[in-house]
């Protein structure tokens, strides 16, 4: 065809009807039929004029490979390794809407008009997390039935098992809420950056709060305290086999207070927590389910003011006289006894001089970290 569409070709008269077949780029092929039975013939042909929707389709971590494109409820492409993806429609057709489709994605959609040989259409998806887990009880550890967990907005009831699972945006990091009858509320947060994540959550119960010392010395056998009121701890919690520590505040000390295992404290430190009131043959005290720093002591044990015995693996200080200094050791007398000290030549005091030690305890003596002298 020239500029303006016109074609010609010559064939014999005498050749049977014969069906014309046109092609051109962005359009579909387009047929018509012509008998040669006169000096000259027309044969007009109506093309279909296309249009190709293609772009890419991305998360907020990258191009999403395997989404599937769909216009209404028909299938159009799937994207390849780079997200892109291209279909051809008719270019008269209306404008469309587009609905991309991924695992672990949020639908997206973006519409297109087919105006042009060409239309660029990209798509952006929510990548998803699933969280799960299970909502216990500080008390008991069994499981918190009917809890409400919300993530990201987010939300499920836990079942008979305490568990439950939620389907959030991927996130580096999303707001947890938990809700239950009898319980203080859970806040926290949690990573949803990767495609699935486990989150148990223990629940305290709803407790008396307790704004001072009195109120926590009143407080009776069973019932569950919510302490406020900063409590100062008179020694670590490694002290004692129970993890317990006595607290001081104002003018009431020496309530005992057993700390969660696994968490370690020190003498001075600070704390709020939340615990039931139980006793023994010594009297009333708090096991504790959790607790909240509020300010860190000195967190090493003071060896020679008092007969102490020497636990592996503690940060202890100590002083006293140098004698019998080798070249990798000392020994530190004072008036409770002698403490081996370990340590590099260069650091050592001379014998006779007073010390000052900080160092890792153990069975066989201290392995020196500073030394004043």
């Amino acid at each position: 065809t020239d500029g303006s569409g016109n074609y010609s070709f010559t064939v014999d008269k005498s050749t049977a009807a014969m069906t014309l077949t046109a092609t051109a780029p962005d359009h579909r092929d387009g047929t018509g039929t012509v008998t040669p039975n006169a000096a000259s013939v027309t044969c007009n042909i109506t093309m279909t004029a296309i249009c190709v929707v293609g772009g890419k389709v991305t998360d907020g971590y990258g191009p999403v490979s395997g989404a599937e494109i769909y216009v209404g409820g028909s299938l159009k492409a799937t994207t390849d390794g780079n997200g892109d993806y291209g279909f051809t429609v008719d270019k008269s057709d209306t404008a469309m809407t587009l609905t991309a489709k991924a695992d672990d994605h949020r639908d997206g959609t973006a519409s297109a008009t087919p105006n042009a040989g060409s239309v660029t259409c990209d798509i952006t998806l929510t990548a998803t997390c699933v969280v799960k887990g299970t909502v216990t009880s500080a008390l008991d550890g069994e499981p918190v039935v009917g809890a409400l967990v919300t993530v990201g907005g987010e939300t499920d009831t836990t079942d008979e098992y305490g568990g439950y699972r939620i389907t959030a945006d991927r996130a580096p990091g999303a707001e947890i809420n938990v809700t239950a009858e009898g319980y203080a509320p859970y806040g926290g947060t949690v990573f949803t950056d990767d495609i699935g994540v486990m989150k148990d959550v223990v629940l305290e119960p709803a407790g008396t709060v307790i704004t001072d010392a009195e109120e926590l010395k009143a407080a009776e056998v069973g019932e569950y305290v919510d302490v406020v009121f900063d409590a100062k701890a008179m020694n670590g919690s490694f002290d004692f086999n129970d993890g317990s520590v006595y607290i001081e505040a104002g003018l009431f000390t020496g309530y005992k207070v057993i700390i969660p295992d696994g968490v370690l404290t020190v003498k001075g430190d600070v704390f709020t927590f939340r615990g039931q009131v139980e006793s023994d043959g010594d009297g009333k005290y708090v096991r504790a389910t959790s607790i909240k720093p509020v300010s860190t002591g000195n967190p090493v044990r003071t060896l020679g003011m008092t007969n102490h015995i020497l636990t592996s693996n503690a940060l202890v200080r100590v002083w006293g006289r140098a004698a019998s200094v080798g070249e990798d050791s000392f020994i530190l007398s004072n008036a409770y006894g002698d403490i081996t000290v370990k340590i590099e030549a260069a650091d050592a005091p001379d014998e006779g001089d007073f010390a000052v030690v900080t160092g890792i305890a153990g069975p066989n003596g201290i392995r020196a970290i500073e030394i004043i002298n």
